[in-house]
């Protein structure tokens, strides 16, 4: 499967700016034969506060429009209002099912204050696309590996995030630990550019189940993976014989 990352700078808070940024790119991937296209956290808006930014329903209907027209499966950030709460959602669209699935991130970053206008999921989420199996996640939860181990078994973890430069160490160390400890592949999937409180760098990057980088067929605009049958198998075969 040829999995895609799309590592855009969003402009703040523009979702108009952004959807014109975010509809090129899936054009970008129908060219490249990608099969699933990541984005990062919060996508349309930036790693904002501003809880007026939710999706109305518009922003899943543009991804929704997309991936349709282009034939691709979708990953990306938004902010879902559910009653009063308001969460920090990663959502899974598949064009061919007609499937939608939200993931509420489950910790939330108290450094920036996140938890005063949203609230934490409460479960790990998991969906299978062409027969492989994913579970998402939402940056900060990455420095919780009990999260992960709640989805061990999946496949391919996937974590959209707005991690800032200044903790890149971080963001790579702990990306590698998460796929050694629960033998599976991870793709970390990072904004770029800045916004009004920190600066990002280029963090996207993916390991396999044994921590080794993988090597990307494809560095612009899109970083391309594929991830074939026969490296799955391998890590099968890994997990049945180095026993955890």
């Amino acid at each position: 499967m040829k999995i895609a990352i799309a590592e855009i700078a969003p402009f703040w808070e523009s979702k108009d700016e952004n959807k014109k940024m975010v509809s090129e790119l899936f054009n970008q991937a129908r060219a490249g034969e990608v099969e699933l296209l990541l984005f990062p956290e919060m996508t349309l808006t930036g790693f904002t506060m501003n809880t007026s930014m939710y999706d109305d329903g518009k922003d899943l209907e543009f991804f929704k429009e997309n991936a349709e027209k282009y034939g691709i499966a979708v990953v990306f950030g938004r902010i879902v209002k559910h009653k009063d709460s308001f969460y920090n959602a990663a959502t899974f669209y598949d064009p061919f099912t007609k499937t939608t699935m939200d993931y509420f991130k489950r910790k939330l970053f108290k450094y920036g204050k996140e938890d005063q206008y949203y609230t934490p999921g409460d479960r790990a989420s998991r969906f299978r696309y062409k027969g492989i199996e994913f579970s998402p996640f939402v940056c900060f939860d990455l420095r919780f590996p009990e999260l992960f181990r709640d989805a061990k078994g999946a496949d391919v973890f996937i974590v959209i995030a707005s991690w800032p430069e200044k903790r890149k160490d971080h963001w790579h160390t702990l990306l590698k630990a998460r796929a050694i400890e629960n033998q599976t592949f991870i793709f970390g999937v990072n904004r770029s550019g800045e916004d009004p409180i920190t600066t990002y760098d280029h963090l996207s990057i993916a390991f396999d189940y044994y921590g080794n980088t993988l090597k990307a067929i494809s560095h612009e605009p899109l970083k391309i993976y594929n991830i074939t049958t026969e490296m799955l198998q391998d890590m099968y075969r890994w997990r049945e014989s180095f026993l955890l």
